[in-house]
């Protein structure tokens, strides 16, 4: 019960961070996330190739919506943790 109650918890603060992007941003984060669980690597890290991908496809779905992978940083929904490789 707790754990479902901390995941709407959660997504309730990251959809009013940014209030304008909330529904584009929790749709890439659910993407993101999607490509870290089918990888077959077994990684937990996403390089800044498979990110740009991710959001770039995204793009071309729905061309009024833009976004960086700076903005996902600043924001800490992602930690660099090395150049040019991601963790959420």
């Amino acid at each position: 019960m707790n754990s479902n109650l901390n995941y709407y918890i959660y997504e309730e603060l990251i959809l009013n961070k940014l209030f304008n992007e909330g529904s584009y941003l929790s749709t890439i984060l659910e993407q993101i996330a999607f490509s870290l669980y089918t990888n077959r690597d077994n990684k937990n890290y996403i390089e800044y190739v498979e990110l740009s991908n991710i959001i770039q496809n995204y793009n071309e779905n729905y061309p009024g919506f833009y976004m960086k992978v700076d903005k996902l940083v600043n924001n800490q929904f992602l930690k660099e943790i090395h150049p040019m490789t991601y963790k959420f």
